[in-house]
């Protein structure tokens, strides 16, 4: 249906997303950059090489580093950070 060919939140980039929302019967777009977007086809390989990495990289230089993981509940975030 009208869900799947105009999804709520879409990767538009590796660095931009598109929100999709609804006020009173008006449709509206927002666009959104980061760093860095992953989508739920995104490879624990590639979440941490594209953002873990570089950190590790830099700890081992001496800087003071965090990685801050935020999501929902059950989706893998102590996983992936394993």
């Amino acid at each position: 249906g009208a869900a799947k060919n105009n999804p709520a939140i879409k990767c538009a980039s590796d660095k931009h997303v598109e929100v999709n929302y609804g006020v009173m019967g008006k449709t509206s777009k927002k666009s959104f950059t980061f760093d860095g977007v992953y989508d739920e086809n995104s490879s624990q390989k590639q979440v941490y090489e594209g953002v873990v990495r570089p950190v590790v990289d830099e700890v081992l230089q001496g800087y003071n580093c965090t990685v801050f993981a935020y999501g929902q509940t059950g989706t893998g975030k102590t996983h992936t950070m394993e």
